[in-house]
Order: structure tokens, then sequence, then C-alpha cells
């Protein structure tokens, strides 16, 4: 073999291999970078999914029940409202009185000795300062004001001898504790005092309840099942065509 051809072919393996270095180094980079970009978008997302906002929903629903009245003064009901900054709550609720409420008990209605069963139902606004927010617990300040209805009827011998409807207003406010076991669910317990016009109401309360975190389940359902898995199957598609 002359010098010459040696050269030749020396110079033609030399160029092959770094033809197919620079292919698979410059291949490694674009899937490389590809993938830098899917996990910045990513990130992207993350960021803006998660982001303080300035208004979002408010739902809750809980149960009152009095404390150290003689006859149970319990409600039920839904609240509805916004939250502002992620600070101050705003919205209104509507309650019902319980079964215990409205079953008929014994009293001294003048020198007769009846049965009362009284039913009140009410709309409320109410405000809610959130003093402490954090991972698995909250602490509120709330305030409201209702307006409703009273009924009160009184029997004697089982039969219905004298009613009263009226005109139900009240105020009240307390302390009102979340725990959050899971990121979008809230447990409530509460302790608070009460006033209205009836005096059947007033007295001290607590309550229990639950609140669907809107804005948390909305955010891991776009975040983890949208963004997530279409980011887990872009870079999977990568991969397998990289092969």
């Amino acid at each position: 073999m002359t010098s010459d051809s040696f050269t030749f072919r020396f110079v033609c393996v030399l160029f092959l291999s770094f033809f197919c270095f620079h292919t698979d180094f410059s291949q490694e980079t674009t899937k490389e970078r590809k993938l830098d970009s899917l996990h910045t978008q990513l990130q992207k997302d993350s960021v803006y999914i998660y982001r303080f906002r300035k208004v979002r929903p408010y739902i809750k629903y809980t149960e009152r029940n009095s404390i150290g009245n003689p006859h149970p003064v319990n409600f039920y009901g839904p609240q509805f409202g916004l939250v502002l900054f992620e600070k101050h709550i705003f919205g209104v609720g509507y309650y019902l009185s319980s079964v215990r409420t409205r079953k008929a008990y014994p009293v001294l209605d003048g020198t007769i000795e009846a049965f009362q069963a009284v039913d009140m139902r009410f709309g409320t606004i109410f405000y809610e300062y959130i003093l402490l927010e954090k991972r698995y617990f909250e602490l509120h300040l709330p305030l409201e004001a209702g307006y409703g209805y009273y009924h009160s009827g009184f029997m004697d011998s089982g039969k219905l001898y004298r009613a009263e409807d009226t005109n139900l207003m009240m105020g009240g406010g307390g302390i009102l504790m979340i725990a959050k076991p899971i990121r979008w669910i809230g447990i409530i317990g509460s302790i608070g005092a009460r006033t209205g016009n009836i005096a059947l109401v007033d007295g001290f309360y607590y309550a229990i309840g639950v609140r669907v975190m809107l804005r948390n389940l909305s955010n891991d359902i776009n975040y983890h099942l949208i963004k997530k898995k279409r980011y887990r199957s872009n870079v999977s598609k990568l991969n397998s065509a990289s092969l």
C-alpha cells in the first residue's frame, strides 16, 4: 500500500468519524434544548396557575349549635362569597332551624303549662378577616348580621291555642378555625356569640362545617392532570424519537 493511499483512507475514516460524532452531538444538543424548553414551560405554567389572585370564590356549609340555652337553638346552611386579596371574605348565607330546634319543649306561658314549638329561617351578610393562613391551618375572625322569619306556636293538650309570627334580626361574631388535611377540603370549627330581637337566640354557639377550597382544587386539576400530564407526554415522545 502506498503512502498516498494510506493517507487518503485515514482522512476518510477521520472525516466519517467526525461527521458521525458531530451528528450525534447535534442531535443530543437539540434534544437537551427541547427538554429544557419543556421544563421551563412547565415552571412558567406552575407559577401562573398558583399565582396570587385578587379575587376567588368561597363556599362553606356549617351547622351551628347553641351553648347553654334551655332549648337547643341550632341552625344549618350554606355560605357563598368572595375572597379578596387573600385576606378578606365577603358573602351571604342562608340558615334553617334544625329538627331539634323545631321540636316542642315545655314552657310556662303565664299560668298555662304549655309546649312551645319554634321555627326560624334567616339570611345573613357576613365578613371574615383571615388572621392566619398556613398550609394545614387557618384562623379567621367572622362577623355577620342576619334578617329572617320567626314562628312560635303554643300548645295545650296537643292543641295549638296561640301563635306568634315576627321578623327575626340578629348579629354575632367569633373565632373560626380551619384544619386542612388535604389541599382542597377544610374542616371547620368555631365558637362565637350572637344576639337578636328574639331572646331565645341570644347566647353562645359553636359550629362545625366543611369548606371547599375551589381555588386549590382547580389549580391542582389544571397543573397535575393537564399541564404536568402534557409535559410528561411530550418528554416521552421526545425520548422515543431520539432512539
